[in-house]
């Protein structure tokens, strides 16, 4: 591996380092991906360092998929069925935007539940081929500057567990009015990154959950060194608002409107279980899937850790610090997922 450029960062007294520079394993300049230890990571300077995005991540994409889904007990949340019904005369058919596709579940699922709606998604790396539907076009593509899109051209976006790539949130959540119909329905879901426990779920408990707190922390600094906000999901009601800074003096689209945000903004906190602990054989079923789809992206942050500047051993120590939370009985370990929904004025 070529040699790294790190800035060091602190957490409790300890540096921690974030790599700014980074070749591949074979010294080549890949337009789209560089690999580090086998694993494969976006080339595009956008991206932020995260999980890696390569085939190896299929299975955990798909897992977190089914997590979602029994969490919320459906693809959507929201007047989603209104919004996409089809208006009775109307030739022009109704587009939804989908942000990132990953390993496409969510798009797949929801252009076989809605026919009549055509679909969108983009990501910003192809991490594995699709089934091809006569209602779905797929495209990648950096999407962080900008999207490939005329003004006002969907009905509804949706943008589930993104944040970790998101560096400049405000320009994004500006695009994104941009292209969205007035009127149309804005979906964001992402997971807190904070561990709770089922006994007092108002508050984070990384008291009780050493490992994953400890592992937790060092993902939002990280994240949070790259100008990525870990806690989009809480600030972003605030900025979609009419109120917001990003509306005051906002830019005007391509048509020469103002863009002026968003109404109606409604949030949900829904927390699930991380183990087998609830009686409940849905929600014990929910929690081995959710605990598994965990501890793989525990596994799958060795090589992130390291890019990071972490001695491997220390990473390997945090890795298993957190999995021994999830997997030491008697405990209540779970997570927060949080919907929130607009509509654009």
């Amino acid at each position: 591996m070529a040699n790294r450029m790190c800035h060091e960062i602190e957490l409790d007294g300890a540096p921690v380092y974030f790599v700014d520079d980074i070749n591949s394993d074979e010294g080549e300049s890949d337009p789209e991906m560089y690999s580090i230890q086998g694993r494969m990571f976006p080339a595009d300077a956008n991206v932020a360092i995260s999980l890696p995005q390569d085939s190896a991540e299929i299975q955990r994409c798909l897992n977190h998929h089914r997590v979602f889904k029994m969490v919320l007990r459906s693809n959507y949340w929201g007047p989603v069925e209104q919004v996409l019904a089809p208006i009775p005369g109307q030739l022009e058919r109704k587009r939804v935007l989908d942000l990132v596709t990953a390993e496409g579940s969510w798009v797949q699922e929801m252009a076989q539940q809605f026919p009549h709606v055509d679909f969108l998604s983009i990501d910003n790396v192809p991490l594995t081929a699709h089934i091809p539907r006569p209602n779905i076009e797929f495209e990648v593509y950096d999407l962080f500057n900008g999207i490939v899109a005329p003004d006002e051209s969907f009905d509804m976006i949706h943008i589930r567990q993104s944040t970790a790539h998101i560096r400049s949130p405000k320009e994004l959540i500006q695009e994104l009015h941009r292209v969205l119909k007035p009127g149309g329905l804005l979906l964001f879901v992402d997971t807190q990154l904070d561990i709770f426990d089922a006994k007092d779920p108002k508050y984070p408990a990384g008291e009780k959950y050493p490992g994953l707190d400890r592992g937790l922390q060092i993902v939002r600094t990280s994240l949070a060194q790259q100008g990525v906000n870990p806690y989009l999901w809480r600030d972003l009601p605030g900025l979609l608002g009419p109120q917001s800074e990003l509306w005051r003096n906002g830019p005007e689209t391509n048509r020469g409107k103002r863009q002026v945000g968003f109404r109606t903004v409604r949030t949900k906190a829904h927390i699930f279980p991380t183990t087998e602990w609830p009686r409940d054989t849905y929600k014990k079923a929910m929690g081995r899937l959710a605990g598994d789809t965990l501890k793989g992206m525990w596994r799958s942050m060795e090589v992130p850790f390291q890019m990071y500047g972490m001695d491997p051993e220390v990473a390997n120590g945090i890795i298993q610090g957190a999995i021994g939370d999830l997997e030491r009985p008697g405990t209540k370990p779970s997570f927060k997922m949080h919907t929130i929904f607009a509509f654009k004025v």
